[in-house]
């Protein structure tokens, strides 16, 4: 995943950036891309765009600052109970949904 800037709108967006490989792939590819239009939740990523080359398909996504969960963990160590509380919360929620 890339961090970008849109040039039309100066959004700061995440780029998930997947390799064609077969046919098979860009059935998973479609199916992933089909979810996440219809997903609209507050702990979901949002779906921005989707741009394809010959080569990559290129999903555009609402770009989260901080990194992921194992970055964080892996550079604080051991996270507050009432943090974890929280984080626990809004993935169960994400995944609720």
């Amino acid at each position: 995943v890339w961090k970008a800037i849109n040039v039309k709108n100066l959004e700061t967006v995440a780029i998930k950036r997947i390799p064609f490989k077969n046919t098979g792939n860009l059935k998973v590819i479609e199916a992933e891309v089909n979810l996440l239009k219809k997903l609209n939740h507050p702990n979901v990523i949002e779906f921005k765009d989707i741009i394809i080359t010959n080569s990559f398909c290129n999903i555009i996504l609402e770009f989260i600052e901080g990194g992921s969960l194992g970055d964080t963990l892996k550079s604080s160590g051991k996270l507050d109970e009432y943090l974890v509380n929280q984080l626990i919360k809004q993935v169960l929620e994400g995944l609720c949904y």
